[in-house]
């Protein structure tokens, strides 16, 4: 039966050339080791890693692996995602913030990466008009804004200035509902929303719930930007294909911070937990300058339950 594995070649020199170039590479390399045979690519990985997802069986995988031009297969695996006053309980108002000119500049500049659920571009954390500040989009940030039926033109703004969504192998599997996940950046689980409004939300949104007031809530850095990079839903959660090519392309769009609040169902399979697709690209990242941040896990208190394996990123716990 097919499923989608992920292949590595060994050159790693992707960032040196053209996507275009390594999509041609990939596609020669699938065409020659399968010799006629049916496959479907999903993606090239161009810019932090050399390789490429694609719907294959277990056979031709063996085959693919055999190539001498191939480092690594590995079959795909799936992921799931992992609270207004925490800013005060980490001493911002009165340490970092004032250092840095006050909560009116705090992450000014930066973009912060979220490979999650997606976003509600309604709400008011990401708005761009709450301050009489100059909030000019970031020159080093090239990512762009999907515009569909229920994520029109206009979803994007300063604050939230790229969104797009990554479903190729979800949906080879059969397990996209379009219904309740929507092929879009648009939020339909929440859990993105609330990941990029703890991180970057704006100062001073009003906590309303059922008619009652519950405080004002801010963003540990409210002056930062927004990306949206949805892979993961509502329905299912995510798979690691999907989170790589996530990662792939946020690090390509010039973010200089990626979130994942996200963390693998199980151990990946293999001999060392952090050689996988994801940590591998993780890896790469931080090589060019990215900062890291990944929960920690919601399982434990157990021995061994944390589920952020990488020793090169940050791990949030709590």
């Amino acid at each position: 039966m097919p499923n989608n594995f992920s292949i590595f070649r060994n050159d790693s020199r992707s960032h040196q050339r053209s996507s275009s170039y390594i999509s041609r590479v990939h596609d020669s390399l699938l065409k020659k080791a399968l010799k006629g045979e049916k496959y479907m690519k999903l993606y090239s990985y161009h810019y932090l890693i050399n390789g490429f997802s694609v719907l294959i069986t277990p056979q031709q995988a063996d085959m693919l692996s055999r190539r001498q031009e191939v480092a690594n297969v590995v079959l795909d695996f799936p992921v799931r995602t992992a609270t207004t006053y925490t800013p005060q309980f980490l001493g911002l108002p009165k340490g970092v913030w004032p250092r840095d000119g006050g909560y009116e500049t705090a992450g000014e500049g930066i973009v912060i990466g979220f490979i999650d659920t997606g976003i509600d571009p309604t709400h008011s954390s990401f708005a761009d008009d709450v301050s009489d500040h100059k909030y000019p989009i970031p020159d080093h940030f090239s990512g762009i804004c999907e515009v569909t039926r229920d994520f029109p033109s206009g979803s994007c703004n300063r604050k939230l200035v790229g969104a797009r969504h990554f479903a190729a192998s979800a949906i080879t599997r059969g397990v996209f509902n379009s219904s309740q996940d929507y092929a879009s950046p648009l939020d339909g689980d929440g859990h993105g929303t609330h990941t990029a409004s703890v991180a970057a939300g704006n100062h001073g949104i009003p906590v309303m719930v059922a008619g009652n007031y519950f405080g004002n809530a801010s963003g540990m850095a409210p002056r930062s930007h927004i990306a949206v990079y949805k892979a993961l839903y509502k329905s299912f959660g995510g798979f690691a294909a999907d989170v790589v090519a996530a990662i792939d392309q946020a690090a390509q769009d010039g973010v200089d911070i990626i979130s994942l609040s996200i963390t693998p169902n199980r151990r990946p399979p293999g001999i060392a937990t952090f050689f996988n697709p994801i940590d591998m690209a993780l890896l790469s990242a931080v090589k060019s300058g990215i900062f890291i941040v990944q929960a920690a896990g919601n399982t434990g208190p157990s021995p061994k339950s944390m589920s952020s394996f990488s020793p090169w990123i940050f791990t949030v716990g709590a």
